[in-house]
């Protein structure tokens, strides 16, 4: 079992969590801009940058891959269900002209 955190240790974890939810919910968001689902907020337009969509992907990957035990288990969940759909509309815009 491990080892009981003290109350301190306790809201630091809680902190930490949610910064890196935060966090990867602006990663998302960027992404989805990236790959051309929405249009950028500052200029309005839809553009596609495929490139950094998969550098965005592949860091919210490693992001959540490294943060996952200071993640409760339903969270792990939820991100890694936002990962597999960012995956999935990346490889569908793809194969978009």
């Amino acid at each position: 079992a491990p080892p009981e955190m003290t109350p301190e240790e306790e809201r630091f974890r809680s902190d930490l969590g949610s910064v890196i939810i935060m966090a990867l919910n602006i990663v998302q968001g960027q992404v989805i801009i990236n790959i051309g689902l929405m249009a950028d907020p500052g200029s309005g337009l839809i553009m596609r940058d495929m490139a950094q969509a998969q550098k965005g992907i592949d860091f919210f990957a490693a992001i959540r891959e490294a943060a996952a035990a200071q993640l409760p288990p339903e969270v792990n969940r939820q991100l890694e269900a936002v990962l597999s759909d960012l995956r999935l509309n990346y490889v569908n815009q793809l194969k978009q002209p």
